[in-house]
């Protein structure tokens, strides 16, 4: 199997749609990382041990959660995603528009991504490493979602900001090199005019984004300090569908 492969060639794999027991008894070699999220809430205390012990990563995949309304659902609900300040920038609204406007309306308690991830956080909280997946659902504000969501579901700002930076960096063995503002660290990060340790959902109150040490502004990418690069338009712009709002 490609789990027991990629043991013997000292490889990571990853386990798609984890909905049973067997999931994670494929955990034992250390080495897979499992998602989506376990279709039940419930985590029993053999599996949280077991698991424990392993050294294999949870990655629950919020955006797309089992049983019910996903965290993708529920900002949709919540926000306006077509009026956001930076995706609107770059996404055509005919695309953006089309899943975000007219919207799928619930209560409260339909919505799994909560449950997902308070059932995350008893993993967290055994030391099992937790990952936030994201499934390119809305490009790039989906990993900001499941941020959020995992504060939903208990975990602290600063344990749910961990589930996006240095916790994937570690599992995957690049903490050397990412997750962490740390001398000698890549330069790639993000820079913030709101505190998300105050207000989780300050994490996409974007400024700039500093990417291999080049310094751009996050609603126009145009570079600033380190170099005069502009983007060009996209296709879309300048056009009628452009200027739907």
């Amino acid at each position: 199997t490609a789990y027991s492969h990629s043991n013997e060639i000292s490889k990571k794999s990853l386990t798609e749609a984890s909905k049973s027991l067997l999931s994670s008894l494929k955990n034992k070699n250390g080495k897979i990382s499992t998602s989506p999220q376990r279709s039940n809430s419930k985590m029993y205390s053999d599996v949280n041990q077991f698991w424990a012990q392993s050294g294999a990563a949870y990655t629950p995949t919020l955006v797309v959660t089992f049983g019910g309304l996903t965290a993708e659902n529920y900002y949709y609900q919540n926000t306006e995603v077509w009026k956001h300040p930076i995706l609107s920038k770059f996404v055509p609204p005919t695309v953006l528009r089309a899943s975000s406007v007219r919207r799928i309306m619930a209560p409260e308690d339909e919505f799994r991504d909560d449950d997902a991830a308070a059932a995350a956080k008893q993993l967290l909280d055994r030391g099992i490493n937790v990952n936030i997946g994201a499934h390119g659902q809305r490009e790039g504000l989906g990993s900001h979602w499941e941020i959020w969501s995992f504060a939903r579901g208990g975990f602290s700002p600063m344990e749910a900001l961990s589930t996006a930076t240095i916790n994937p960096a570690r599992y995957l063995k690049m903490d050397a090199d990412l997750g962490s503002i740390e001398k000698k660290k890549l330069a790639d990060l993000l820079i913030l005019n709101a505190n998300p340790l105050e207000n989780i959902r300050n994490t996409d109150k974007i400024s700039h984004i500093m990417a291999n040490g080049r310094l751009y502004e996050a609603k126009s990418l145009k570079e600033v300090h380190t170099g005069e690069s502009e983007l060009k338009p996209f296709y879309w712009q300048g056009k009628p569908e452009s200027e739907i709002f």
